[in-house]
């Protein structure tokens, strides 16, 4: 069922871009996400294994763009997208926009970074509420999630993560199935979300940001 769904899913934004083998290597990791969380949700916890998965995923992704780089995104006429050069050379999802919060077009350099942004982001929320507010599972799948998606993609699947999550605790406080925000509640799920949400809609989302900023201002 999983598959099937990944399968239609492929046409929608950037995944549609995508060249084979990278395009399998984003479906495995879809499913490996829906994975972390239905098990993050049912029994609180994000097995090592998985976030290992997600790990070499990432360094199959990257050595996949390396591969691809230049030639092979002319090749495969990347360069003609509305996604541009920069989201062909850099595996970036955000495409023309992501360059406005992120002008660096090094592959190594943004997966790095992207990396560095999940493992110390949230590691210093779990270090600061000393492991109330998530767990260090929670920064191991952030750190793994950060190698997968690259930098600034992180940033914006995290805001997305902290956004979803927050209405969903709501939600839960308002039907009062939470007795307060200090209820434990998975947040693993909400990364994943944040990830899905940026491969398939980052572009579209940014690019919509901008727009509505230049609009208002």
């Amino acid at each position: 069922m999983f598959v099937l769904a990944a399968y239609f899913l492929v046409p929608v934004g950037r995944m549609a871009e995508i060249p084979y083998p990278r395009l399998s290597i984003w479906l495995l990791a879809i499913l490996a996400l829906i994975l972390i969380s239905v098990i993050d949700f049912r029994l609180r916890i994000i097995p090592d294994e998985l976030n290992v998965f997600i790990a070499v995923l990432a360094a199959a992704n990257l050595f996949a763009l390396f591969v691809e780089g230049g030639f092979g995104a002319i090749k495969e006429g990347l360069y003609n997208s509305p996604f541009g050069a920069h989201a062909a050379v850099t595996g970036s999802f955000l495409g023309p926009s992501g360059m406005l919060l992120w002008p660096i077009d090094n592959l190594w350099l943004n997966f790095i970074f992207g990396a560095a942004f999940g493992g110390v982001f949230f590691g210093a929320i779990y270090y600061l509420s000393r492991g109330r507010a998530m767990g260090f599972g929670d920064v191991k799948f952030a750190f793994a999630a950060g190698l997968l998606l690259g930098f600034p993609d992180m940033v914006v699947a995290t805001m997305i993560a902290f956004i979803t999550g927050a209405i969903f605790g709501l939600f839960l406080i308002a039907i009062r199935r939470k007795k307060s925000m200090k209820d434990s509640l998975p947040f693993g799920p909400f990364i994943a979300l944040g990830i899905i949400t940026t491969v398939f809609f980052g572009y579209d989302l940014v690019n919509g940001y901008f727009r509505f900023f230049n609009w208002l201002f």
